[in-house]
């Protein structure tokens, strides 16, 4: 029996049309049931794919424990009510027939941050520059950090990638070394990097992929200058892509590129 075989709900989503009745004034309800649609045929295949991710996160079970997600039509505001953020009323299927409704909310940010929320969803990206990490924000109480020294800038080694295809063999947490590269007293002037597809079809991602920049002398990777603090002349630092693979295709792979770590 499957850990999803809960018996079926029954909620149904209605419409409502208004009726004159000939003769009088009286107005008559009359409702019509509206089917759940599967989700292509509501949402892109790149959303379809994503909720497919978050619902198996949800309930703690593998991709292969769902035969499949419909979308339930939202039943429309009255009018007047102020929209918060139409939720997403979601069945999910499983292989013995057995169904449960789940609700997933969209509202606020997570159209632009959440892969299940977004039209056209994107892998979300984390590195250090561009403030990802806060790496450049102030602890209270700091004094301003000193610049990289003109012989620690002639020293250091930067990595630079135009473009490397990563194969993806197994799911689960991953952790990539895409190589190395000396950073000037230890300072990160820019990590930065892309995917040459923003959302790749052949691997489904849990979240989102991170670039880790980690002294080779050890440590944790470095997410704040502060904290990591002034190192003399250069550091070795190794470069990794760190992500979660929820499901794997024939062929899964990312390709990055632009990878650009000094």
């Amino acid at each position: 029996m499957s850990r999803l075989s809960a018996p079926p709900l029954r909620a149904i989503v209605l419409t409502t049309a208004m009726i004159t009745v000939l003769g009088g004034c009286q107005l008559m309800t009359v409702t019509a049931p509206v089917e759940a649609q599967p989700c292509p045929a509501t949402f892109s295949a790149a959303r379809c794919d994503a909720i497919l991710v978050w619902v198996t996160d949800q309930l703690g079970v593998e991709p292969s424990a769902i035969d499949g997600v419909d979308i339930v039509p939202p039943t429309p505001e009255p009018p007047g009510h102020l929209d918060r953020g139409t939720p997403v009323t979601l069945r999910v299927r499983v292989p013995d027939g057995a169904s449960r409704e789940m609700v997933m909310h969209c509202s606020g940010v997570a159209g632009a941050s959440q892969p299940e929320c977004m039209d056209d969803p994107h892998v979300p990206l984390t590195f250090a520059s561009g403030g990802s990490f806060g790496y450049r924000d102030t602890p209270e109480g700091s004094t301003p950090f000193p610049g990289p020294d003109a012989a620690a800038l002639a020293a250091a080694e930067p990595l630079l990638i135009a473009r490397q295809v990563v194969r993806i063999d197994r799911t689960g947490p991953t952790r990539v070394l895409l190589g190395h590269a000396s950073l000037a007293n230890g300072i990160i002037q820019n990590a930065s990097f892309r995917l040459a597809d923003p959302w790749p079809d052949t691997v489904i991602l849990r979240g989102g992929v991170t670039l880790d920049v980690t002294p080779v002398a050890g440590g944790d990777p470095i997410r704040n200058i502060f904290e990591h603090g002034w190192h003399d002349g250069v550091e070795r630092v190794a470069v990794v892509l760190t992500f979660d693979v929820a499901i794997m295709r024939p062929g899964a792979s990312i390709e990055v590129v632009d990878v650009d770590v000094r």
